[in-house]
């Protein structure tokens, strides 16, 4: 999963030229939590939703 997300992100930063990606996940889910993590993803606040 990690080689898989990581090929999103070089594209959405590279080909793509986006400045921001997010990741909408459960906070509880300690597994996705530290996988977007592990790729330098950082937290910015909840969904009020």
């Amino acid at each position: 999963m990690a080689a898989g997300l990581r090929a999103v992100v070089d594209i959405a930063f590279g080909e793509l030229d986006l400045h921001r990606v997010e990741a909408n996940i459960q906070p509880a889910h300690a597994r996705s939590t530290g996988l977007v993590r592990k790729l330098g993803f950082q937290r910015e606040g909840l969904s009020p939703r």
